[in-house]
C-alpha cells in the first residue's frame, strides 16, 4: 500500500497543472502515481474526468455503472475514487461505502445532483463537487486528500 507521507509533488507538465502527486511505494521505494477509479455513467463526463486525471500523471480505470464500478473495487487496488452520484436509475452509495470500508480510500463525488449525494451518503464522501468541475481544482484535491489519507 503506498505511502502518503512520503509523498512528493512532481514536475510541471506541458498542460500547466502541476503532476498530481508522486506516491513512493513502500516496498522497494518505486515512485508511482495514484491508480484511480473513475465513474460516470455519462461518456462525455467520463472521458473529460479521465482526460484531467491522466494529464495529471495518474493511472486510471473508468467505469460506468454501479456494478462495473463494484467489480473493479473488489478485483484491483486503488488509491482514490472520483465518482458521478447518480449513475443512470441507481446512485453511487455502495460505491462510497465500500470504497470508505477498510482500507480506506479519499471519494470525490462530481455530480449535479449534489443536495441528493450530500444527504443520502452514509460515510459520507471525502468531498462534493459540482459538475462541470474545474481541472485545476479536480487536481488539487485529489493531490490534497492522497496526502491526508
Amino acid at each position: 500500500m503506498p505511502d502518503w507521507r512520503t509523498a512528493e509533488s512532481g514536475p510541471e507538465r506541458s498542460t500547466g497543472y502541476s503532476v498530481g502527486l508522486t506516491i513512493v511505494g513502500q516496498a522497494n521505494g518505486t515512485a508511482k502515481m495514484a491508480r484511480i477509479l473513475c465513474i460516470d455513467d455519462e461518456p462525455a463526463a467520463l472521458k473529460l474526468k479521465c482526460s484531467i486525471l491522466e494529464g495529471a500523471g495518474h493511472e486510471i480505470v473508468s467505469a460506468t455503472s454501479l456494478q462495473e464500478a463494484l467489480d473493479h473495487l473488489e478485483k484491483i487496488d486503488f488509491d482514490a475514487v472520483v465518482t458521478d452520484w447518480q449513475l443512470g436509475d441507481q446512485n453511487a452509495r455502495e460505491i462510497v461505502q465500500v470504497a470508505k470500508s477498510y482500507p480506506p480510500m479519499p471519494v470525490v463525488v462530481v455530480s449535479g445532483y449534489m443536495l441528493q449525494a450530500f444527504h443520502a451518503a452514509e460515510p459520507t464522501a471525502d468531498l462534493y463537487l459540482e459538475k462541470p468541475v474545474k481541472p485545476d481544482e479536480l487536481i488539487m484535491i485529489i493531490k490534497t486528500l492522497l496526502r491526508t489519507m
